[in-house]
């Protein structure tokens, strides 16, 4: 990857594993989307209001997560219920349209039902700081490639993941401009220093990739790397836009190339087993 002068960063998944418990206390990432998704399902089978359901469980979690017993709530999903709400899963692709299309939520005009309830995560105790993380910002800086994030997010989660986990957003700004249309948002006439849910529409779209393009006034996209934990959403869409594009499997795995079809074309890019591999890796 000797072209590479901008390390774009995913968020979700990649600057933090999900299934880690930074803090024992409140679980981990995945106990909270286990906690939302699971149990809105069962409540949403039982007849009970989207609307009732989103701000009943969002009460209980911020109960739970200050009480630290949201563990022993999530622990008490039975198997069964676990896996049928997999295979919904399986069959309609993520675990959002499986509420858009198999619980019709999209139908009756409720949009983003899962995401929503995703937001009132509290990241500022669920994380913790990770001095590996820091480490690796820290040599990819020293190299003197330019870091960014790219997000679904909206800007406040990543800010609290930042905080949580001890780096400093000012150190990812997209661009050196920091008024750029690109970065505007129409919704509440802000500009945001990083690509998200707040000004761009959301992954796998193209449209934070390109944004990102014209920000930089990238002419050659090979100069820019994305480096996520989604195959979908954070190798296909960059490869599609001409940037280089990096996996993270959350596995501790090697270093490794593979290759994946992009509109009827195989397209490489690097598979790594953690974020901190960056620092092998570039």
């Amino acid at each position: 990857m000797d072209k590479i002068e901008h390390i774009i960063f995913d968020a979700d998944g990649t600057l933090y594993r999900k299934d880690v418990e930074y803090n024992p206390k409140t679980g981990s990432i995945q106990t909270a989307h286990d906690f939302f998704r699971y149990i809105a399902h069962q409540m949403l089978k039982e007849g009970i209001a989207p609307r009732e359901v989103s701000a009943s469980l969002v009460d209980e979690y911020k109960q739970r997560i200050q009480k630290g017993t949201l563990k022993e709530r999530v622990a008490l999903i039975e198997a069964s219920d676990r896996d049928e709400w997999d295979r919904l899963v399986d069959e309609y692709g993520a675990n959002g349209e499986v509420f858009n299309h198999h619980h019709r939520l999209k139908e009756q005009g409720i949009e983003n039902f899962l995401h929503n309830m995703l937001s009132n995560i509290n990241f500022r105790i669920t994380l913790d700081k990770d001095p590996e993380l820091l480490k690796t910002f820290d040599y990819l800086k020293a190299k003197g490639y330019n870091l960014g994030i790219l997000t679904s997010e909206v800007y406040s989660t990543i800010e609290d993941v930042a905080a949580a986990m001890g780096f400093e957003m000012d150190g990812f700004h997209i661009g050196s401009d920091h008024t750029h249309p690109d970065l505007f948002s129409e919704s509440d006439g802000r500009h945001y220093p990083i690509i998200c849910r707040n000004n761009s529409i959301a992954k796998p779209s193209l449209d934070g990739f390109e944004k990102v393009m014209r920000i930089l006034g990238i002419e050659d996209p090979t100069t820019i790397v994305y480096i996520g934990d989604s195959k979908k959403k954070d190798v296909v869409p960059p490869l599609r836009c001409g940037w280089q594009a990096v996996h993270v499997l959350n596995d501790d795995s090697p270093i490794r190339q593979d290759t994946v079809n992009v509109d009827g074309k195989g397209m490489n890019y690097t598979k790594i087993g953690n974020v901190y591999a960056a620092r092998e890796l570039f």
